[in-house]
């Protein structure tokens, strides 16, 4: 998934209507890249959101991801986890109040 932009207090809700079908999988590696404004005072968030079925996914994440807060770069973090559901959905959050996140990568390796 990729994203040109995430506006402060923005998610990225697109990301969230294309769940991943992971019943196989029993560990998964998320890779995100972004490139943060000078002015971000708040790091980008990836939520996983589980389900047993494309229709209803939990309200609650079932992970977090924090990546490093590195004002005026680009940045790259791999983060991994198990994974304990059929359908898995992945949401970028950008929480800073007054800066955007800009070049937004998000890839999934999985694992069996």
């Amino acid at each position: 998934y990729t994203l040109n932009e995430l506006k402060p207090n923005e998610s990225a809700k697109d990301l969230s209507k294309l769940p991943l079908t992971v019943a196989e999988a029993k560990e998964m590696a998320i890779t995100v890249s972004c490139s943060y404004s000078e002015k971000a005072s708040h790091p980008l968030n990836i939520r996983l959101y589980t389900a047993t079925n494309p229709e209803e996914f939990d309200t609650i994440p079932y992970k977090t991801f924090t990546l490093n807060l590195a004002p005026g770069k680009k940045i790259q973090q791999t983060f991994r986890t198990d994974i304990c559901a059929k359908f898995l959905c992945i949401v970028a959050e950008n929480p800073d109040p007054v800066a955007s996140v800009s070049d937004i990568s998000v890839s999934a390796t999985l694992k069996n």
